[in-house]
C-alpha cells in the first residue's frame, strides 16, 4: 500500500540516487536481476583493512522501488561490516524507506539491492 510519504521518499531517491556509478577501486562485484520485471543492479564495495566497508556504489536499471533501495542501502551500507549486512531484513528496508508495509508482487524490487550487496559480503 502506498502512502504519500513513501511515494514521497521513493521517488525522490529515484530522481537523485546517491552512489550511483561505478567504483574506480572495489573488492568485490556482484549483478544480480529481477527476471519478472527485468530490474538489474551490480554493486561494488570497498573493504577498509579491517573488513569494515569503506565505500560502495551501485548501478542499474528498473523501476522506482529497486532503484530507491539501491540508493539508500548504499548510504546505510557505509561503515557496516560483512555480518552486519547479512543480518539486514526486508523490514530493516521498509523503515529505511519510511514505508509501512510493501505489496508481494513488489518484494523482488525492494530486495533486489539487498540480495546483492549480500552476495558481495560473502566473497572473501
Amino acid at each position: 500500500m502506498l502512502d504519500d510519504l513513501y511515494l514521497e521518499t521513493i521517488l525522490e531517491e529515484y530522481a537523485h540516487p546517491k552512489n550511483k556509478k561505478r567504483l574506480e577501486q572495489f573488492d568485490v562485484t556482484v549483478s544480480e536481476s529481477n527476471s519478472s520485471c527485468g530490474d538489474q543492479i551490480e554493486v561494488f564495495l570497498k573493504f577498509d583493512p579491517a573488513d569494515v566497508i569503506e565505500d560502495v556504489s551501485w548501478q542499474g536499471v528498473g523501476c522506482a522501488i529497486s532503484m530507491a533501495t539501491a540508493s539508500v542501502l548504499s548510504e546505510y551500507l557505509k561503515g557496516k561490516t560483512r555480518a552486519e549486512v547479512a543480518l539486514l531484513t526486508k523490514e530493516d528496508l521498509e523503515a529505511m524507506l519510511g514505508l509501512h508495509q510493501i505489496a508481494v508482487g513488489r518484494e523482488k524490487c525492494l530486495l533486489l539491492a539487498l540480495t546483492a550487496f549480500r552476495k558481495a559480503v560473502e566473497h572473501p
